[in-house]
């Protein structure tokens, strides 16, 4: 379709008159592997009475049994910044905490309409990624934040789950 991302944000920008923010109505454009990604939290969810909010006051709690002097947000802003760090090829390869999601089940479905307003079609949902922040062994927290991959290498955040709720550990689509 485009030669290089230039050309794609060139046909972004130029061709449709707007700016490089991911529209629901948008085809998305293939990924580039050897870019690497760009966070957007322009679809952040900040519902305070939303248990997926990133107001919700587990996002603050000393909770990790791996980390336990890091806040779920100190941990997440660890991971956002190896994630800035990599290209795709590396994060689909490399890096054990980044997953991207092929079948999102209705749950996630369900979340992602809420933020966008409306219901979606097929062709219009985008790759779904999830950040493990970390599992505890003992008790019920394990973390994840999800977003999505938009055009231009846009890694979009949404939401967070601090009890793995929404996609859980076996990825078993509901």
């Amino acid at each position: 379709m485009f030669e290089n991302l230039s050309d794609e944000i060139e046909n972004l920008i130029e061709a449709e008159g707007r700016d490089l923010k991911f529209r629901v109505k948008d085809i998305l454009i293939p990924l580039n592997m050897s870019c690497t990604p760009s966070i957007s939290y322009d679809y952040l969810l900040l519902d305070p009475n939303s248990e997926y909010s990133f107001s919700n006051p587990e996002m603050n709690k000393l909770t990790s049994e791996d980390f336990p002097k890091l806040s779920d947000s100190q941990i997440y802003f660890q991971r956002i910044k190896e994630v800035c760090i990599s290209d795709f090829n590396e994060l689909y390869d490399n890096i054990p905490f980044f997953q991207v999601i092929s079948s999102p089940n209705k749950k996630l479905r369900d979340v992602v309409e809420f933020i966008f307003s409306k219901n979606l079609q097929p062709e219009q949902i985008p790759s779904f990624i999830e950040l493990r922040l970390y599992t505890n062994k003992i008790g019920t927290k394990a973390p994840r934040v999800f977003g999505f991959i938009g055009n231009a290498s846009i890694i979009y955040i949404l939401f967070y789950d601090p009890f793995h709720q929404i996609f859980n550990k076996t990825g078993k689509v509901e």
